[in-house]
């Protein structure tokens, strides 16, 4: 399989762009964790693809590197600059993506602002979804818990979710970001009635 991509990336997060609009590209879970090696792919975050939509500017189809499919919100943002390189939009957009439509806007010094779909935090719930699935975690001595408490993929039942360990610390918040990948053992069962989809 030959494919003619562009590369991208947004705030460090990089990205394999391909124009689909004539919809011939069909990926597979595969296809998609071949591209985004980075020692025998092209290497990246996510592969997205940008598609006709029959009512919107266009379509965003994104994978992340292990081939689920999610929205990125950095993803989002280089896939508007490449719709802008494109002649599909001009500076402004509405476009579908994984959790539904959203806005799009180029502005000064081509700064792309999406609009993200909101997200209300449920009370007593460490799940929440932005697009993509993160649990939000709370703990105390933070740098020393991050060593010893790394989560691991036999804890959570997504196939992928961004984890977030917070403390509160005389200079502010403090965080931890983690990225499992490939999760299939069920939640413990303290947790089975916590996991949201919000929309």
């Amino acid at each position: 399989m030959t494919l003619h991509f562009t590369k991208y990336q947004a705030t460090g997060n990089d990205f394999v762009i391909l124009d689909n609009r004539n919809g011939a590209i069909k990926l597979s879970i595969d296809d998609v964790q071949r591209i985004c090696d980075r020692r025998f792919g092209v290497g990246a975050d996510g592969v997205m693809l940008l598609e006709k939509h029959p009512s919107l500017d266009f379509n965003l189809v994104y994978y992340n590197s292990d081939g689920s499919q999610s929205l990125c919100g950095n993803g989002t943002r280089a896939a508007m600059k490449m719709a802008s390189s494109l002649g599909i939009v001009n500076g402004k957009a509405s476009f579908n993506a994984f959790d539904g439509a959203h806005q799009a806007e180029i502005v000064d010094h081509g700064i792309v602002k999406v609009r993200m779909n909101d997200v209300t935090v449920p009370a007593n719930s460490d799940f929440i979804n932005t697009g993509s699935p993160h649990l939000i975690r709370f703990v105390t001595g933070l740098a020393t818990r991050l060593n010893q408490e790394a989560p691991t993929s036999t804890s959570l039942s997504c196939l992928a979710i961004t984890i977030f360990m917070c403390a509160h610390t005389s200079v502010g918040l403090k965080t931890k970001r983690y990225r499992v990948v490939r999760v299939l053992r069920p939640l413990p069962s303290q947790y089975t009635s916590r996991v949201m989809t919000l929309r």
